[in-house]
């Protein structure tokens, strides 16, 4: 039975895969020849009691000005960058929605960040480094459903933590009121629990540490 429900953002450059990556979580299907996004378009997936809402935003700079309505009240914002790019323009990239999402953080409270670079089929010579703005950074190849299992982890492992935390503001209870009470597995001391860093050796190789609180 679902009891929690959490809303997921997918943002991200027009051509980085975001739709392809929630047609491949979803429905492991992919689609090469599939239609630019126009505004958004919505998917649910339960995960375990969870049931999260994925809102898939357009990339067009001409429909950036819809995404903050997408990310209100948003509990998981999921930056996709392309791999079809250089270092430097991927980093310009994540300067650009880091900086999109501070400006509207106010409308999104408090929420956890994750990034996916797409297209490992493209740049198997790719090294990726955990960056600390981020809680969770993935390489992944939506095409060959290459790292397509550490995407899903990822999410189960977020949304675990997540309901376990017992944060109100976090988490939306869905009716009826007589779900089972929640419980916490924050350290007490630090206030800090662990979550991970998924590499393109499909194992995790640096721990990170992320608060929710």
């Amino acid at each position: 039975m679902t009891i929690y429900k959490l809303k997921m953002v997918m943002i991200g450059d027009a051509g980085a895969g975001k739709s392809c990556i929630i047609h491949r979580f979803i429905f492991n299907m992919y689609n090469e020849f599939g239609n630019a996004t126009i505004g958004a378009q919505f998917l649910t997936k339960e995960i375990n009691s969870c049931k999260l809402d994925i809102w898939d935003t357009a990339g067009q700079e001409r429909f950036r000005s819809l995404i903050p309505m997408y990310l209100r009240n948003a509990s998981i914002i999921c930056l996709v960058v392309s791999l079809d790019a250089t270092n430097e323009e991927i980093e310009n990239q994540k300067t650009m929605w880091l900086d999109f999402m501070d400006r509207h953080n106010t409308m999104m409270g408090n929420h956890k960040k994750i990034i996916v670079y797409n297209k490992y089929d493209l740049r198997s010579d790719f090294q990726m480094e955990p960056d600390e703005r981020f809680d969770c950074s993935i390489v992944i190849s939506c095409k060959t459903n290459y790292g397509m299992d550490n995407f899903s982890k990822a999410l189960d492992d977020m949304v675990g933590l997540i309901e376990n935390a017992t944060i109100n503001s976090f988490i939306k209870p869905i009716p009826p009121s007589s779900a089972p009470p929640q419980t916490s597995s924050t350290n007490e001391t630090s206030g800090r629990i662990n979550f991970y860093s998924y590499l393109p050796t499909k194992e995790y190789l640096s721990s990170m540490k992320c608060n929710l609180l």
